[in-house]
Parts: structure tokens; C-alpha cells; sequence
């Protein structure tokens, strides 16, 4: 705990610290209680919430908030009046609402026999990706792929050969991932350090 003089007021600074010593919250106080500002720094050394309220007369207390994420980034900015929110800006809502999802009943139309493969595009590598899973190609869209449209459609697994998917870990850009119908060819690959990942799509 310190304090120091700041011009006309003298402001208390607590510092909170886990267990191996690691700073998680700082907290500013005026020395009158007029004003307290209190920082977390709770997630990997950066300021996930920024805290700040001042009183204003003896029955209004203005609070300003700030939200960030684990990389430092500002997810929220919030104000209220006595507890009550006047007014939110929320930047990840902002983020993910200009993002184009699979639609719930993208496989509604769907001949029967047969399964809808999504293709979606990665703008900072390249490669474009294939999957006939709605859930695992909008969790990509959330990572910053492009769902572009329904590649084509592929044979089921009843009447079709399977299709393996390996990931390389090691890879940078495109061609990170490899498909091939060949379990030696798939069985070698892992044996190489790639990552067998599952079953793409049936083909013939």
C-alpha cells in the first residue's frame, strides 16, 4: 500500500498479488473517498477490467468501465448512474455480428443419400477448408475463416469410400491440411508427425 499527493488530494494505491507473488489488481483511492479506480490484471499480465467510480453530490455515483480480453484487446465499455446502465458499447458483438455463419437449415435440401460439404476460406493463409459439420465450420468463422458456400455435395457413408483429413502442425499456409482415402498413406503421415483429425467426407 502507498500513498501519495497529487496536487490538491492524496490518493492511496493497493497492489493485490496470488500466491507466487504475481501482481492481479491495483486500486486507486482519493484519501476523501470521492473517487476509486481499480485495475485487474488477473489473466496472463494484462488488464482485463478497468474500474471507475466518482461521487457526484451525495446521491449519485457515475461508474465508468472498461473490459479487455486475455490479448489486450477491448471487448466492452460500459457507464452507469447508481448501479444503473446508461450507456454500453460492446466491441466484440460488433466483431462477430459483421461475421456470415452457416445457416441452421443450410442442410435442408440435401438429396437423399447423399451429405452437403461447407467450404470455407482462410484470408491470412489461403486454404480453403472442407467440412460437412455446421458446428465446426462456424467455430472456424469465429476464428476469423470466411464460410464462402456449399462446396458439393458427397456420397454417405452408406454408399460412399471415406475421405481421411490430416492436420500439419508444423505447416504455416496453405496445404496445412491433407485428404486422401489411403490408410497407409494416412497411417504413414501420422507416423510423420502429421494429425489424424477424422473422417472429412464418403466419395467414390
Amino acid at each position: 500500500m502507498a500513498w501519495w499527493n497529487a496536487g490538491y488530494s492524496q490518493q492511496e494505491f493497493k497492489y493485490e498479488y496470488d500466491e507466487k507473488g504475481v501482481l492481479i489488481s491495483v486500486t486507486n483511492t482519493i484519501s476523501d473517498g470521492t473517487r476509486v479506480r481499480t485495475i485487474d490484471y488477473s489473466a496472463k499480465g494484462y488488464p482485463i477490467r478497468i474500474s471507475e467510480w466518482e461521487k457526484i453530490g451525495d446521491d449519485r455515483l457515475d461508474t465508468y468501465e472498461t473490459v479487455y480480453d486475455e490479448a489486450g484487446e477491448i471487448v466492452k465499455d460500459a457507464y452507469y448512474i447508481n448501479s444503473e446502465l446508461i450507456e454500453v458499447v460492446d466491441y466484440e458483438w460488433q466483431f462477430f455480428s459483421n461475421k456470415e455463419y452457416i445457416p441452421e437449415d443450410a442442410k435442408r435440401d440435401v438429396p437423399e443419400g447423399y451429405d452437403m460439404l461447407f467450404r470455407l476460406y482462410n484470408p491470412n493463409s489461403g486454404e480453403h477448408f472442407y467440412t460437412t459439420s455446421r458446428k465446426e465450420g462456424n467455430r472456424l468463422v469465429d476464428k476469423g475463416w470466411k464460410y464462402e458456400d456449399i462446396g458439393w455435395y458427397s456420397e454417405s457413408k452408406e454408399t460412399g469410400k471415406p475421405l481421411y483429413r490430416l492436420y500439419n502442425p508444423n505447416a504455416t499456409g496453405a496445404g496445412s491440411h491433407h485428404y486422401t482415402t489411403s490408410t497407409r498413406e494416412r497411417d504413414k503421415l501420422e507416423a510423420q508427425g502429421w494429425k489424424y483429425e477424422s473422417i472429412a467426407w464418403y466419395g467414390l
